[in-house]
């Protein structure tokens, strides 16, 4: 913390230099008055006249000279305080960032700071938190602060450190005000662009350098390249003037970036080691993926995909576990299971072709009253190792004497090697047709 809030970190410099005068400067005594309009998302729009708070008034500086405005120092160093301890928390990575951003906004409301001058102080905390972390110096003291904080939550909490992020993620929101990932993501989303109209083209961005390291306790079973790309697919758009700067770290959308990939627009290849623990084991990617490329999951961990994707170079999966947890979780794509087990908890949805071969399983869960649990656009193509797992819903379990289906397609050719249904009361008898496969339950 004292290191990225330490030596040339202030933006007192960049004050004196830009003479940019706040605005109750600008528009001193004037009330603010409510254009009766609102802008794209739902905020009322506002002339640019401000009164102060008045408890704030004594606050007020009095040599105008000495007291500029752009970029906002409190948003400065809320920015750098809050990616310090998302560097070495990152189990609360998103949250941080969303309260860093609320903070900076207290600064505007109170009067004392424009959009521009917020935007200013978080664009270039973010650069300054991303030099002094792609530090070399700093290897050593970065990689001790992630330790103590891992070692002193899980202490605290009696975890572990694959329990750690789901304790800290446990509370309701009348415990954590951040407990919603959602309500997260509208707070933030204005917040990154304010009043800025967007205008021209939408220009790829070019990551700045060193801006992957941001992301290196919160996605660190991907390359320094893979963290780039997670940057530039999930950037805002081009177009909007200041976060355009040259360097363009104004663009940067930190809080979308910790759920993931935005597109697969390369072929995308992830391996989650369940020994190494953390993230390493498990993650969950919540972005809705775009693209033409693919992906392939390897290595003995669990990758969640949460997000309504729309990738088209398909799905692989060699080793692990990879939880389909919507219906369009894996895309446009054909997917392709050769190791490890593919998990639904939800009716899936496959566009093109679904083939399993190998030491492999299809874990699906059973819901009585309901269609194929799996529901494939094209062939299904089963080979030698292939396993179904079937679960029985709780809420909605089906009964013994039933015919549920199971997967649905326009040709199903081969068989699994063995079905097996998670129940001591009931067997399932696999029934398989040309387009298609159900289990009749049976008691044992």
């Amino acid at each position: 913390m004292d290191t990225l809030r330490g030596n040339w970190a202030s933006g007192n410099p960049a004050k004196l230099a830009y003479q940019y005068p706040r605005p109750w400067r600008m528009n001193e005594d004037s009330e603010v008055v409510d254009t009766g309009r609102t802008d794209e998302f739902g905020f009322p729009v506002y002339e640019s006249k401000v009164v102060v708070a008045p408890q704030l008034l004594r606050q007020r500086g009095d040599k105008p000279a000495e007291d500029g405005g752009f970029p906002s120092g409190h948003t400065n160093a809320l920015h750098l305080a809050s990616l310090a301890y998302a560097y070495a928390v990152p189990e609360r990575f998103q949250e941080l960032v969303t309260r860093a951003l609320e903070l900076a906004h207290t600064r505007i409301v109170a009067g004392m700071h424009s959009p521009v001058d917020v935007l200013g102080g978080r664009i270039m905390a973010t650069a300054l938190a991303a030099a002094t972390l792609a530090d070399p110096a700093n290897a050593g003291l970065k990689q001790a602060a992630r330790a103590q904080a891992l070692a002193y939550f899980t202490r605290q909490t009696g975890t572990t450190p694959d329990s750690l992020y789901a304790y800290a993620h446990s509370a309701d929101t009348g415990t954590d005000p951040y407990a919603d990932r959602d309500a997260n993501a509208r707070a933030v989303r204005p917040r990154l662009t304010y009043i800025l109209p967007r205008r021209g083209r939408n220009d790829p961005l070019t990551v700045p350098k060193g801006a992957e390291v941001l992301l290196e306790t919160r996605l660190p079973y991907l390359s320094a390249d893979q963290r780039r790309e997670v940057l530039r697919t999930t950037a805002l758009p081009s177009g909007y003037v200041l976060l355009d700067g040259f360097e363009q770290w104004g663009r940067l959308n930190l809080f979308a970036a910790a759920d993931g990939y935005g597109a697969f627009e390369r072929d995308v290849t992830v391996t989650l080691d369940a020994t190494a623990g953390g993230f390493h084991g498990a993650d969950s990617w919540r972005n809705d993926i775009q693209g033409d490329g693919g992906l392939t999951k390897r290595g003995s961990g669990t990758l969640t995909l949460t997000g309504h994707n729309g990738y088209h170079g398909g799905t692989t999966l060699e080793g692990g576990t990879l939880v389909a947890a919507s219906p369009r979780a894996l895309g446009e794509g054909d997917v392709r299971v050769s190791g490890g087990t593919l998990r639904a908890d939800r009716v899936l949805r496959v566009r093109g072709s679904y083939v399993q071969e190998g030491d492999s399983t299809l874990d699906l869960l059973l819901r009585g009253d309901h269609g194929p649990a799996l529901m494939v656009g094209r062939r299904v193509l089963l080979g030698r190792g292939s396993v179904l797992s079937l679960r029985l819903d709780a809420a909605r379990p089906p009964v013994s004497g039933t015919t549920v289906p199971v997967l649905s397609a326009s040709q199903v050719r081969g068989r699994f090697d063995r079905v097996e249904l998670d129940s001591r009361a009931l067997r399932a008898v696999a029934l398989y047709a040309a387009d298609g496969l159900s289990v009749r339950l049976v008691r044992r």
